[in-house]
């Protein structure tokens, strides 16, 4: 009789066991599909670097021809869950703020010499959606505030000193890519970003580059 109900109680043990491995399994398909865009919702930090093209046609300089850069790159964000609320599977939305710094492009006008210093912080939104197991695409639109410093040496032989100019402007921005999960935590990043002129104020900044994104 012991061992009756021992048996018994062995089995539903089992049972109970199978049904919580179910459900658990049952979960992570439903929430997991993704494998690992499931989790690419809340607080992220982000770092880059790259190339930047700096379009010197578009600043107050009036050079032409654009300068390649070196440019350096960090972003704060957060993203909701959108099949919370729009029953949309793997897709997210949000908001970040970034900053960009494009190395000093240098170049020569009218027997003048010039070297210009651009950052930008960025006010964005951002969409991802996940395409499968990994890899998933996303997309950026929002304003950029350029900060443009010119300096100009020899426009006057009589003057030796350097002759600084401050260019500021909101400008619109736009920017594409495509993410690769590492681990649950870890994405790399590949994109394209611009950043339009501002004529005659700030020059349009285009940003080409790789990336790591860490989950928190």
């Amino acid at each position: 009789m012991k061992l009756n109900k021992l048996t018994k109680l062995t089995l539903v043990s089992l049972i109970a066991g199978l049904l919580s491995l179910q459900a658990h399994d049952d979960y992570n398909h439903d929430h997991n599909d993704g494998k690992y865009f499931s989790i690419l919702e809340g607080l992220y930090v982000e770092g880059h670097i790259g190339v930047g093209l700096v379009d010197q046609d578009a600043s107050a300089a009036k050079s032409s021809g654009t300068e390649t850069e070196f440019t350096i790159g960090a972003s704060l964000g957060y993203q909701f869950d959108l099949n919370e609320y729009l029953d949309l599977e793997d897709v997210s939305i949000g908001p970040e703020i970034g900053y960009k710094h494009f190395s000093n492009a240098k170049w020569t006008t009218a027997g003048s010499d010039y070297e210009a210093d651009a950052h930008a912080i960025s006010l964005l939104a951002v969409l991802m959606v996940g395409i499968n197991e990994d890899w998933s695409i996303f997309g950026k639109i929002g304003a950029a505030y350029v900060d443009n410093d010119t300096v100009g040496i020899g426009v006057n032989p009589t003057i030796t000193s350097p002759t600084t100019k401050d260019h500021t402007a909101w400008n619109l921005e736009l920017a594409a890519g495509v993410g690769y999960m590492l681990t649950e935590q870890f994405e790399v990043v590949g994109m394209i970003d611009h950043i339009f002129d501002e004529k005659d104020e700030t020059p349009s900044l285009t940003t080409i580059g790789a990336g790591l994104r860490i989950w928190l």
